[in-house]
């Protein structure tokens, strides 16, 4: 994995047994494949290996069938959950109350991304980085900038951020001068 090191980043190598899976915080997808690994295995215990992204301590993460629909999950030093699962080991609802974590996740109806897709795609976002330009005279050289300046298209940014605002421009800046000028 890639993390980042004061003003650069590092790349770390950490060696795990086979069918390790990562840990990222609040991501219960892969919390939830442990479960149903869990099921499959169909043992009084099973036990797996997670190693949380940025780190290079391996976390051992236990899942213990409780009955039926329910599984006790040790979260390396994150603590004990309690998960409702269904036949397949997917996970319904999972409680860290308790843990260190102190969370209740539960599983929601999914969105329809065809159906949000089609409905946003025919409305017009306008110019999403329009141009604009500057022009200065410095020291007798005439010197203008062309550029794509991020907009706001109506919306609050600062204060409220708006969630995907630009803040880089699709067209590279252009800085074109009656003189060169050393660097």
């Amino acid at each position: 994995m890639t993390v980042p090191r004061g003003e650069s980043t590092a790349t770390m190598r950490v060696k795990t047994g086979p069918g390790a899976l990562p840990y990222v915080g609040q991501a219960y997808a892969l919390v939830e494949e442990v479960t149903r690994r869990a099921r499959v295995a169909g043992t009084d215990r099973y036990t797996a290996t997670m190693l949380p992204l940025g780190t290079d301590e391996l976390w051992e993460v236990t899942a213990t069938p409780q009955g039926r629909d329910s599984m006790t999950v040790v979260l390396g030093p994150l603590g004990r959950f309690r998960a409702r699962v269904d036949g397949q080991g997917t996970v319904l609802s999972l409680s860290g109350v308790g843990s260190t974590m102190q969370v209740t996740v539960e599983r929601v109806q999914g969105l329809d991304f065809d159906a949000l897709g089609k409905s946003f795609a025919p409305r017009s976002l306008g110019t999403l980085s329009p141009p604009d330009s500057v022009r200065a005279s410095v020291v007798g050289a005439t010197v203008a900038v062309r550029y794509s300046r991020p907009s706001m298209r109506g919306r609050v940014v600062f204060g409220n951020v708006v969630p995907g605002t630009r803040c880089g421009a699709p067209a590279r800046t252009r800085r074109p001068s009656s003189r060169r000028a050393p660097i």
